[in-house]
């Protein structure tokens, strides 16, 4: 369901604080790790954490692949959305960050070829991803795959593919 005007307000008034859209400490946690400004986030839903890394002072950029939350996030929170990597093919980012939408892809062919085509040399990626690690955690980490999370990752997967990519892991949090 689209926000409504008065759940907008309600978050703007608080700058997020005390609900599960606050990004204030993970924009605090990519200042001390990465000098630069521009971030890309990938899977922007309605533009929240674009919204507070830009009252942070940095240059961010989402792609949001529905047209319905990227607008969203464009007309109500006056940040820059796009559909699709081609629209910012001639952009470099100091940093990427997605959080809890790879595990909603059904294929993942072209994605981290992408993110390395648009990440600064130096530049830095995090991706937060529910684990669904499943020798750790046994059957029940199966109960969350299926039509929602048709992707379960856990660390041994970005080990294996990450450097594929050219990606240099430095650690799992």
């Amino acid at each position: 369901l689209t926000p409504s005007f008065e759940q907008l307000k309600e978050l703007l008034d608080r700058n997020f604080a005390s609900s599960d859209k606050f990004f204030g400490e993970r924009l605090q946690s990519i200042k001390s790790i990465c000098s630069g400004t521009k971030i890309l986030e990938v899977g922007s839903f309605w533009g929240y954490f674009l919204y507070q890394a830009k009252q942070q002072g940095f240059d961010p950029v989402g792609i949001e692949v529905s047209q319905k939350r990227s607008q969203f996030g464009i007309k109500n929170l006056q940040v820059e959305i796009v559909n699709s990597f081609k629209e910012i093919a001639d952009k470099k980012f100091d940093f990427v960050y997605t959080a809890h939408t790879l595990e909603h892809f059904t294929d993942l062919s072209t994605i981290f070829k992408e993110i390395y085509q648009v990440l600064d040399r130096h530049g830095k990626l995090i991706i937060e991803v529910p684990n669904f690690d499943y020798e750790e955690f046994g059957k029940s980490s199966l109960s969350f795959v299926g039509a929602v999370h048709p992707l379960g990752f856990c660390s041994k997967f970005f080990q294996k593919n990450l450097p594929k990519y050219g990606f240099k892991i430095i650690g799992f949090y």
